[in-house]
């Protein structure tokens, strides 16, 4: 039965405790080859795509940090498996030097729900409150508990000022309409798209509550699916292959952003839609697929570059089928298209007889 510990009001769970690998691999670390042997073990391999989240780092039984992560715990603390790249490595291994037992402990609900309905991430504000109330000996930033009897002194709400409680309902109801219908999943892709980026240029231009809209568009299923067929190896080079970081990570990324055609397709792309990995092989002739998933939502890094979180097959085999959609990495198709171009053999692969009834 997972450990559970309540810090600030919230409840974390132990996921995972840290350990000397009996091998190394090497990461280069500003120009130089560095050997890691740090290693996480997870009371479960799939913790590792758990998302946007709050984390605690105990030796033994004493909280030493918190923190937390924008995208997955995998992209955040590991490379290449279960070895450990992150900031607090060599504290985590002089503790271990003094056998001490590290563990890692996630929060077990970072959300609240707004009046309405929109799920919101706290973790930040988990991290905040925790360092409102620990002093912890590996946080640098200076604990925020110090600085609680000048909030307490010079700092007040709004509400206490002037009457905000009139505009409340005001706020959430602004778009609210336009949320409902983005909610529905009868709205075509392209008005989508439109909305979206109206919504971004009112956000943009201060328009806080415009971000309720991009929030519902991000995790929006239009009525017209797609399939995206996407690239994965860098110049077309195998040995720079993404494919199985993204599987890994549970995400697909498109970086190369001096193109923005093929960004501005890839931004198209929603919850719901079908992502195949190809590469072209017999040139004008035939490709082939390394893999495929469905996109589960929409997200953004700390750059602010969307990308997409991935429920991958655990599909391996490789398959060729004929050329179509290789003219770019990002190249995608209606499944009207792929209907009346695919082989039988793609939708044994797929795991499906079709991809659109009728």
């Amino acid at each position: 039965m997972p450990e559970l510990k309540s810090v600030a009001g919230f409840d974390f769970i132990k996921t995972g405790t840290f350990y000397r690998a009996s091998s190394s691999i090497t990461r280069k670390y500003k120009g130089k080859d560095e050997a890691l042997y740090l290693s996480l073990k997870l009371i479960d391999e799939d913790i590792k795509r758990v998302g946007e989240s709050a984390y605690l780092l105990l030796v033994d039984d004493e909280l030493v940090y918190v923190g937390e992560y924008s995208r997955n715990l995998a992209n955040r603390w590991l490379v290449k498996g279960n070895y450990v790249w992150h900031h607090k490595d060599l504290d985590i291994i002089a503790a271990m030097a003094d056998e001490s037992s590290v563990t890692i402990w996630l929060v077990t609900d970072p959300f609240v729900m707004l009046k309405n309905g929109t799920k919101l991430n706290i973790s930040k504000s988990i991290e905040q409150e925790v360092l409102r109330q620990h002093d912890l000996p590996w946080n640098k930033r200076g604990s925020l508990k110090k600085d609680q009897k000048w909030v307490d002194k010079n700092c007040t709400e709004l509400s206490c000022i002037i009457d905000v409680a009139p505009n409340k309902d005001i706020l959430l109801m602004k778009y609210q309409k336009a949320i409902d219908r983005i909610k529905s999943g009868d709205m075509p892709r392209a008005d989508l798209v439109k909305i979206k980026n109206n919504a971004e240029a009112k956000f943009a231009n201060g328009d806080l509550e415009a971000k309720l809209v991009l929030d519902a568009i991000n995790n929006a299923v239009p009525v017209d699916s797609y399939i995206l067929f996407m690239g994965f190896c860098p110049d077309a080079d195998i040995s720079e292959r993404l494919d199985k970081e993204w599987k890994e990570k549970g995400i697909c990324r498109f970086d190369y952003l001096v193109s923005k055609q093929q960004v501005d397709r890839f931004n198209t792309i929603c919850k719901g839609d079908l992502v195949v990995l190809k590469k072209r092989e017999v040139f004008g002739k035939t490709m082939k697929l390394y893999g495929h998933g469905r996109v589960k939502s929409v997200a953004y890094d700390e750059n602010n570059i969307r990308y997409l979180n991935m429920d991958w097959s655990k599909q391996d085999t490789i398959i060729e089928v004929p050329l179509m959609a290789c003219n770019s990495t990002v190249d995608i198709k209606s499944i009207e298209v792929v209907e009346g171009e695919m082989p039988s053999e793609f939708y044994d692969w797929l795991g499906t007889p079709a991809l659109v009834e009728g």
